[in-house]
């Protein structure tokens, strides 16, 4: 039924928070030729963790962006 593609928070290797997910997509169809994921999260990590931030899709092939800078940015606030 459609690929799928998720943002996801991983804090020190571990999965930890979805920030969004979009299935059931045909991203091989005609109507959706570019992919949008986002979302936001308030994470506390004790000093010297890391995080990282990793995009999953199955298509089997490569995606394409949205070219919207408005779309496709980070930010982290340290406080």
């Amino acid at each position: 039924g459609g690929e799928v593609v998720y943002l996801r928070l991983y804090i020190e290797t571990a999965a930890d928070v979805y920030l969004d997910r979009q299935d059931q997509l045909d991203v091989h169809g005609v109507t959706t030729t570019q992919v949008r994921v986002g979302g936001s999260a308030d994470v506390y990590l004790d000093a010297g963790e890391d995080l990282d931030v990793r995009i999953y899709q199955d298509s089997g092939g490569a995606l394409t962006l949205d070219t919207d800078s408005d779309l496709n940015h980070l930010s982290i606030h340290r406080i």
